[in-house]
C-alpha cells in the first residue's frame, strides 16, 4: 500500500538497532513535532513495532494517483523529517566562530562539528557551502586599499599590517585600559579553496570594521575567537549525513544486498556511516578481515544504519574510544531494554566522554570497560525492575568495540550478561548481611597498581583488566588475584587487606567454579590465615612468597609441612590427603597464598580497604 511501510529486521546487530532508532525519533517527533504534509495538514501516522519488524502507517492520507510502488509523499516526508532530527542529535554546537557575507552584511556564525565520540565515524565528512570569501592575499594590493580609503595602517617585519589606533572592541588585557590594535587577517594563496571568490574594495573595508567590533569574540566563557580570514556567503556550513528516502530505495534490481539479500537496483559499499565496522570505498576490511570483496548495502538500509548511532553508548579516555551496542532478536523486547536503561545526560559530568553512569574510573583497556559497562546496565535495571522481570530482561547481548583514533577495531560480541547479572545477585542474596555487591565491586575497582610520575599519581589497569577478563568469562580468579597480591600490594609502601575478600572468593567459587569443593576452600582458608596471622606478629614474609613461588605439588606440600614447625600450628592431616594429585592442586595452592598475603596485610586496629 502507498500509505504504509515496513522495515523487517536482518539479524544484524547495527542495522537492526538501526529500525529500533528510527522507531524511537518517530515517537519523539509524533509527540513533539507535528509535520506538516504536502496539502498543509498535518501528518498523522502510527508506528507499531514487533519482534520483527517496524511499520509506519499514515492515517487518513489524501488520495493521489499513485503507482503501486510510489509511497505516498507524507510518508515520504516523514521519514525524512526523521533523519533530519537524527542528523542534529550527532551535531553540537562548539566554542569556535565563524563568520558570513549575506545580502552584503558580515555576520558572525557559531561552528558546529560532530560530537566528540561520533568524530571517528564521520571521518573525512565536510560540510556543504556555498561558497568562500576571502581577505586580498596580496600585501601590496591591501595597502594600495588602505591608501585609497586613507586607512592608517603600519606593518611589522613578518609582514604583518595593523590599524593605526583602531582598536578590539571585545579584547579584555590584564588591566581595563588595556587595547589592541586591530590586524588585517592574514591568509595564504593556497589556503584559498577553486569555490571561493576574494573580497571586493568596498567589501574589504567593511570587513576590517566588521573585525574590530566582532573579533575575539567569546562564547561560553570560552577563550576568545579570533576571525579569520575566510568566511562562506549567505549561509554557513551545514553537514548532510545521508540520503533522503525516496521511491527509488525499493526499487528491484540486479545489486545483491549483502545484509538483506534483496536484489535491488540501487546499493553501494558500506560506508562509516551506515556500517562503521568496514572502511569504505578504499582502505583496508576491518570487521571481517577474510573477505575478498566490500559488501554492498542497499539505499534503503544504509538510511537504517544512520539511525543506528542513537543506540550506541560510549566511553572515551584519552585517545582512545570504547562503543558498546545491546542487541537482542526481538527488535521490541530491545526497544523496551533501551527505555529501562536510559539515562538522562544532563545529570552526568562530562557526557561528551561517556553516557552512561560509571563505577570505575581511569578506564581503557577492553574488559575493565565492558565490565564497567555491565555493572551500569546491572544497576539500572536492578533499580528500575522488580527481580522476576529483572530476570527476562537478561536475555541480551552485548557488541563492544574500540576506536583508537585510526580504525575500529576488536568488534566482539558478549552474550553472557544473564549469567553475569545473576552472579551480580548473588553477592546480595547471601545470608552474611556483611557481605553485598558493592564489596565485590571494590574489589574490582581498586585492582590497580599507583605509579608515581613527575605529572602525580597514575593507575596501571592492567591488573583490573584482568581480573575483569576473567570475571566475564567465569574462569578462576585465584591465580590473578594471588599474582596481584605478590606484585603489587605486598610491595606498596602502606599496604591493606581485601576487606571482605574470602567471602568474596567464596561466592564467585560456588557460582562458577563448580570443580572446587567446598570443604578444601575453608581448610585454604584456615591454613592461610594462621600462616598469616604469624607472618605478621613475627614481621616475616618468608613463608608467604614460598608459597607463592612454589612450582609444583611435591613442593608446595613441603613448604607447609616445614612451616608447622615455624608457625607451631598445626593444619591436620586432612589438607595433605585431599590436595588433588592434577593440575588443580595449583588452584589451592593460590587460595592458600592469598587468604596468607591478606592476613598479613590485615590491621586489626582499622578496616582495610
Amino acid at each position: 500500500m502507498n500509505s504504509e511501510i515496513t522495515f523487517y529486521k536482518i539479524n544484524n546487530f547495527w542495522i537492526d538497532n538501526g529500525i529500533v532508532g528510527l522507531f524511537k525519533v518517530l515517537e519523539q517527533i509524533k509527540e513533539h513535532t507535528p509535520i506538516e504534509g504536502e496539502s498543509g495538514n498535518i501528518i498523522d501516522y502510527n508506528l507499531s513495532l514487533n519482534s520483527n519488524s517496524l511499520k509506519i502507517e499514515l492515517i487518513n492520507s489524501s488520495n493521489l494517483d499513485l503507482s503501486n510502488n510510489e509511497l505516498h509523499p507524507d510518508l515520504l516526508k516523514v521519514l525524512n523529517t526523521a533523519k533530519d532530527e537524527v542528523v542534529k542529535t550527532y551535531l553540537t554546537a562548539t566554542n569556535s566562530a565563524g563568520w558570513l557575507l549575506c545580502n552584503n552584511m558580515f555576520e558572525v556564525y557559531r561552528k558546529n562539528d560532530f560530537k566528540m565520540h561520533l568524530k571517528s565515524f564521520f571521518t573525512g565528512k565536510t560540510p556543504k557551502t556555498e561558497g568562500g570569501i576571502c581577505v586580498l592575499v596580496d600585501k601590496k594590493e591591501i595597502e594600495r586599499i588602505l591608501i585609497k580609503y586613507h586607512v592608517n595602517f603600519k606593518k611589522d617585519k613578518d609582514g604583518i599590517i595593523t590599524l593605526v589606533e583602531r582598536y578590539y572592541k571585545n579584547y579584555k588585557g590584564k588591566k581595563e585600559e588595556d587595547k589592541k590594535e586591530v590586524s588585517v587577517p592574514n591568509i595564504k594563496k593556497e589556503d584559498v579553496k577553486a569555490s571561493d571568490r576574494l573580497m571586493s574594495e568596498e567589501e574589504f573595508i567593511s570587513f576590517l570594521t566588521f573585525i574590530e567590533d566582532n573579533s575575539l569574540v567569546t562564547i561560553d566563557g570560552s577563550k576568545p575567537v579570533s576571525l579569520t580570514g575566510r568566511g562562506f556567503l549567505n549561509t554557513q556550513p551545514m553537514y548532510e549525513i545521508g540520503e533522503e528516502f525516496s521511491n527509488e530505495f525499493l526499487e528491484e534490481g540486479n545489486k545483491l544486498c549483502s545484509f538483506s539479500g534483496k536484489r535491488v537496483k540501487y546499493a553501494d559499499v558500506v560506508t562509516g556511516m551506515n556500517f562503521p565496522f568496514m572502511t569504505g570505498k578504499s582502505g583496508e576490511l576491518n570487521f571481517v578481515s577474510n573477505l575478498e570483496a566490500k559488501p554492498i548495502i542497499s539505499d534503503e538500509y544504509a538510511f537504517i544504519g544512520l539511525f543506528s548511532f542513537t543506540q550506541l553508548h560510549y566511553l572515551s579516555q584519552d585517545k582512545t574510544s570504547n562503543y558498546f551496542i545491546l542487541y537482542d532478536n526481538n527488535l521490541k523486547e530491545l526497544s523496551n531494554f533501551y527505555n529501562v536503561i536510559q539515562v538522562d545526560l544532563s545529570q552526568l559530568k562530562n557526557n561528551n566522554y561517556c553516557n552512561f553512569t560509571t563505577s570505575m574510573y581511569n578506564l581503557e583497556l577492553e574488559s575493565e570497560t565492558l565490565f564497567n559497562f555491565a555493572v551500569s546496565l546491572y544497576n539500572q535495571v536492578k533499580g528500575k525492575l522488580g527481580k522476576d522481570k529483572r530476570k527476562k530482561s537478561y536475555s541480551k547481548s552485548v557488541f563492544t568495540f574500540t576506536n583508537d583514533g585510526n580504525i575500529f577495531r576488536d568488534v566482539k560480541e558478549y552474550s553472557s550478561l544473564d549469567a553475569l547479572f545473576d552472579l551480580f545477585d548473588a553477592f546480595g542474596e547471601t545470608e552474611d548481611e556483611k557481605l553485598n555487591f558493592e564489596h565485590f565491586l571494590n574489589l574490582v575497582r581498586f585492582f590497580t597498581k599507583k605509579l608515581k610520575t613527575s605529572k602525580g599519581d597514575k593507575y596501571d589497569t592492567t591488573w583490573r583488566n584482568r581480573l575483569c577478563s576473567d570475571l566475564l568469562n567465569f574462569r578462576s580468579i585465584s591465580k590473578t588475584i594471588e599474582w596481584y597480591f605478590g606484585e603489587v600490594r605486598m610491595k606498596e609502601e602502606k599496604p591493606q587487606s581485601i576487606f571482605n575478600l574470602d567471602k568474596i572468593i567464596s561466592v564467585y567459587n560456588n557460582k562458577t567454579q563448580f570443580n572446587m569443593k567446598a570443604e578444601m576452600v575453608d581448610l585454604c582458608k584456615s591454613i592461610g590465615n594462621r600462616i598469616g596471622r604469624y607472618c605478621r606478629e613475627n614481621e616475616n614474609k618468608g613463608i608467604l612468597f614460598s608459597i607463592r613461588n612454589s612450582k609444583n605439588r611435591s613442593e608446595f606440600l613441603n613448604i607447609l609441612a616445614e612451616s608447622q614447625f615455624k608457625t607451631e600450628v598445626s593444619y591436620g592431616e586432612d589438607f595433605f590427603k585431599a590436595l588433588p594429585d592434577t593440575p588443580q592442586w595449583e588452584e589451592y595452592k593460590a587460595l592458600v597464598s592469598i587468604f596468607a598475603m591478606n592476613s598479613f596485610l590485615y590491621k586489626p586496629e582499622s578496616k582495610s580497604n
